[in-house]
């Protein structure tokens, strides 16, 4: 949970390098944070400023949360796999998204 909670800010100016890179590169990284950036969910525009502020900035000590309470019934393995397939998953609503 700390090191996840160390690595935000580091991700978050990251991605900002990464954007240099193309579209797709810091989309990999944060998806769910560019998943809410969209008019996918048709909210108000300054609602989701904020949202996605708030999303940037807690998803990675969101999976520190999720790794310590995973750990407690599963092996490291089996947890890093759980984490990785839930970005996985917002990586593919993410393109799913851009691609319709």
């Amino acid at each position: 949970m700390v090191v996840a909670i160390a690595i935000t800010p580091f991700a978050v100016r990251f991605v900002y390098v990464l954007t240099l890179s193309g579209p797709w590169g810091p989309r990999f990284i944060m998806p769910w944070t560019f998943l809410l950036q969209g008019h996918s969910l048709h909210m108000q525009e300054t609602l989701t400023d904020h949202l996605v502020e708030g999303v940037m900035y807690a998803q990675f000590p969101f999976y520190g949360l999720a790794a310590v309470l995973l750990h407690r019934q599963y092996r490291w393995s089996t947890t890093l796999a759980m984490i990785l397939a839930l970005h996985f998953v917002g990586f593919l609503a993410l393109a799913a998204i851009d691609q319709s």
